[in-house]
């Protein structure tokens, strides 16, 4: 081996230098933990739904879900010091979780008594294009990330759909989810 020449030289390589490999992402483990409650829990929302619709109407289904999601919410800010709501703020949630349970998430339990929870995540991996659609003629624009976001959107949320036929989606046909 010649002085001051590594002994990667010797081993038969070409001369040039190898670059080093880019050391893996370390995300933290608050960020990891975020992460995997987001994929796993919002996730399978619509099939924990088309599970429940087995034993509960939709509209039941859904309102208490609310209600059990605002007790925990609201248990929790009174816990962190946030002050209750006052009766504007009452007012403004009243009518937010009518539209929400009466126009989304209930018209979202309604439809999967009919079809199966895939056509439904597909059906609402649109709405983020019908908004930008509808913000259009008020001359509001997304911004290109955000028009990243929306021709993404589709592809992640209906990625499972194409992969039917692969081995590991055989528990999601079993379940009769739809899902597989």
């Amino acid at each position: 081996m010649e002085m001051g020449r590594p002994a990667l030289y010797d081993s038969g390589m070409s001369s040039s230098l190898a670059l080093p490999s880019p050391a893996p992402l370390r995300l933290p483990p608050l960020i990891v933990a975020c992460l995997a409650a987001t994929w796993l829990i919002w996730g399978s929302t619509y099939l924990a739904i088309k599970w429940a619709l087995v034993s509960l109407p939709p509209f039941f289904q859904m309102g208490t879900r609310f209600v059990a999601a605002g007790i925990l919410l609201g248990a929790f800010a009174r816990w962190r010091g946030a002050p209750w709501p006052n009766r504007g703020e009452w007012l403004s949630a009243a009518v937010l979780g009518a539209l929400m349970l009466g126009g989304g998430y209930g018209a979202t339990a309604v439809a999967q008594t009919s079809v199966g929870s895939g056509l439904v995540v597909a059906f609402i991996a649109v709405v983020p294009a019908l908004v930008a659609l509808a913000q259009l003629p008020y001359g509001v624009r997304p911004s290109r990330l955000e028009a990243a976001g929306i021709a993404v959107t589709p592809l992640w949320r209906l990625a499972p759909q194409g992969m039917r036929g692969l081995p590991w989606t055989a528990w999601l046909r079993s379940s009769g989810s739809g899902l597989g």
